[in-house]
């Protein structure tokens, strides 16, 4: 059982579920979701006698009720990545909060580590893109030579993604250059031999660009009454997908493909 007798458990007890709701917004977890958990977190304290949260993809509101007064926090946030791990790592901590006897303190500080954690490094995220975009490649049809090609412009576009990403560019432009020079280094790569079909090889490149996580997320927020954050959601896939097209468009209208 949980209990606070000061404010000060009281604030304790607001950033644990503050800082939960931020790590699985941050890290692409469905809002719906989000709020559940911090709703959670606060109505296992026995005192707090009301307890509610509202998330959207910028923003975690939090607001609770102790001793017969409201008290309210906020935070501003940014979605940085789309990463289950810390999700899976933050319902791991849920659990073991609301079912064990694990303390707020000790709470606190496996959530405040989970959001400090350090993001996969450029090697590990460039080398991912590259088996990701050869082996899609293959799966829609491709031959080795489209897997190499693929797997070439997959490792390129994600380095210099990630490089755009220092700069604080919107995410229209970084999807936009990505899915140019996606569809570029395709089309040099099969002009001189190294690939077989140029729409595998492009087809392959770009799918690390196109946002069906989004999407996917978007449409269970809705299914899940989160109508002004899924129509966020679905309103950003939107435009990421015109981007890409128009990236992707522009070369092959130039090449005359």
């Amino acid at each position: 059982m949980k209990n606070i007798e000061t404010k000060e458990d009281l604030k304790k007890a607001t950033d644990l579920a503050l800082t939960v709701s931020m790590i699985m917004v941050k890290n692409g977890a469905e809002i719906f979701r989000a709020e559940d958990a911090s709703e959670k977190v606060l109505r296992a304290i026995p005192e707090i006698t009301q307890a509610d949260s509202y998330c959207y993809p910028t923003g975690v509101f939090v607001s609770c009720e102790y001793r017969g007064k409201d008290y309210t926090m906020f935070r501003k946030i940014s979605l940085e990545t789309y990463n289950m791990k810390p999700v899976e790592d933050c319902n791991t901590l849920l659990r073991d909060f609301v079912n064990t006897d694990l303390s707020l303190d000790e709470a606190l500080n496996r959530a405040q580590e989970i959001l400090n954690r350090k993001p996969a490094s450029r090697k590990q995220i460039t080398i991912s893109a590259a088996f990701a975009c050869a082996f899609f490649a293959l799966l829609f049809g491709g031959g080795i030579r489209d897997f190499m090609a693929a797997a070439i412009a997959g490792f390129t576009v994600s380095n210099v993604i990630y490089s755009l990403s220092q700069y604080s560019l919107t995410f229209f432009i970084e999807n936009f250059i990505g899915a140019f020079l996606s569809a570029l280094i395709a089309v040099f790569l099969n002009k001189i031999g190294f690939g077989n079909n140029v729409d595998y090889t492009v087809i392959g490149a770009i799918m690390i660009l196109v946002p069906g996580f989004p999407i996917t997320n978007a449409a269970r927020d809705i299914f899940s009454n989160q109508y002004m954050s899924g129509i966020i959601g679905v309103t950003k896939a939107l435009f990421q997908a015109f981007s890409i097209a128009a990236g992707v468009g522009i070369v092959l209208k130039v090449v005359g493909l």
